[in-house]
Order: structure tokens, then sequence, then C-alpha cells
């Protein structure tokens, strides 16, 4: 266990992907649907989830081929849905849980993401 907090040191992906996420509240947030992570040294380290239909989409298409999707049908200013890997507790990981309001994802989603030069 992680000294910092009851969170194993170790999940697998697999054990994650499709799980769905609920906030503070109770309220459905969606399903984890992508991670995103960095290495560190011999290992990788979960720095984002991304959560809901556009992390679906994002599993089957290329990054540019989905804006150019919603670009094409319209869909403006739709953003990654993603939850910072601090913001997520993982104590119990078959109901992974955001640690705060689902209201809070869309206030750090609501300005474009550092070297975003989307209108």
């Amino acid at each position: 266990m992680n000294q910092r907090t009851d969170m194993p040191n170790r999940l697998t992906v697999r054990g994650l992907l499709g799980r769905v996420v609920h906030d503070v509240n109770g309220e459905r947030v969606g399903k984890i649907e992508e991670m995103r992570a960095v290495q560190v040294d011999e290992h990788l380290e979960i720095r984002e989830y991304v959560v809901g239909a556009h992390g679906a989409l994002l599993r089957i298409a290329a990054r540019p081929v989905l804006r150019w999707m919603l670009e094409y049908f319209g869909v403006s200013g739709w953003r990654d849905h993603t939850i910072p890997w601090d913001w997520l507790d993982l104590s119990d990981p078959v109901h992974p849980r955001l640690i705060r309001p689902h209201a809070a994802l869309h206030a750090i989603h609501s300005e474009p993401p550092p070297g975003d030069d989307s209108p």
C-alpha cells in the first residue's frame, strides 16, 4: 500500500477500464475509457483518466481524425473530459470515486489546455 493513502501502489489498466466513476455526492461521472501516462524510469505513471463518451471515441479514433469529425458534424467546444490522477480515489478499484463534485471537472475544463491552439 502507498504510505500517503490507502490506495494500492499498482493497479492493472484492464481492471480500471470501463469502471464507472461517481463523485463525492454519488453523481455518475462516466466510465474510465482511457488513461494517460508518462514514463518514469522503467515504469509508467498515470497522470489523468479520460471518462465518458469522448474517451470512448478517443479509443477508436486518432485525435486529429476525431477533431475533424466533430468539426464536420458541427460539434464545437468538445474537450477531453479528464480527471487528474490525484482527484480519483482508487482505494476500492472496483468503485473509483472522484474526490470532488462533478462540477469541479467542468471548471478545470472551461479553459483550453496548455498548448491547445484551437479556437
